[in-house]
């Protein structure tokens, strides 16, 4: 895992891209080869709406200077390591930054995975449950590790329905808290998966 440096213009054909692989709430997903580049345009926002590119300096700066440093490239690099005494050290590959601001991060690209909630009308009741169990392991060594991921839900957990490997994604957003002691979001975590669970029993 390292700091990824992008120039201006690599940065912008991020952002602006057309032919995106998918937008999400918060980053932009380039998928090449086997990773995927995800760029928070939600920290971009006059630059993404307007496309001028002369905005973007003017938003790197307000993120530069932040007083609590929570778009530090090195401060966030530090973060993601963490993942790597983890069951899910494979995901992060990287942190992109944009004169030392981070501006998104590269991933590795699971292809044939399939989500959660499709994944069961796929899969035999026998094989979903290993799967569901697979995911509560990978949950437990966040958690272990201090890493708290708040947004568990059926859409951030990919089943291969071929091997049955099961991973957690989307731990690089701000729903998950790296560093936290706090054992009383354990309770929140549980009640989000048993959440997840009871839908899951609905389809």
């Amino acid at each position: 895992m390292k700091i990824i440096n992008l120039r201006k213009k690599e940065l912008l054909n991020l952002l602006f891209n057309p032919n995106r692989d998918f937008k999400g709430c918060y980053g932009i997903l380039n998928v090449k080869g086997n990773n995927i580049y995800k760029i928070n345009y939600s920290n971009l926002i006059r630059t993404y709406i307007s496309h001028n590119d002369n905005c973007l300096d003017e938003e790197i700066d307000k993120l530069l200077y932040d007083e609590n440093g929570l778009y530090n490239s090195e401060t966030k690099l530090n973060e993601f390591k963490k993942l790597k005494n983890t069951l899910s050290g494979d995901l992060i590959q990287g942190v992109l930054s944009y004169r030392n601001v981070y501006v998104g991060t590269k991933m590795k690209y699971y292809k044939d995975y399939i989500k959660l909630d499709k994944a069961k009308s796929m899969l035999n009741k026998s094989d979903f449950i290993k799967c569901l169990e697979k995911s509560l392991l990978l949950i437990k060594s966040l958690l272990e590790n201090e890493i708290i991921p708040l947004d568990i839900k059926e859409s951030n957990i990919l089943i291969n329905p071929k091997t049955l490997d099961v991973v957690l994604i989307d731990l690089d957003d701000n729903q998950t808290i790296y560093n936290c002691s706090d054992n009383s979001y354990h309770e929140k975590i549980k009640n989000n998966y048993y959440s997840m669970c009871k839908r899951l029993e609905n389809i």
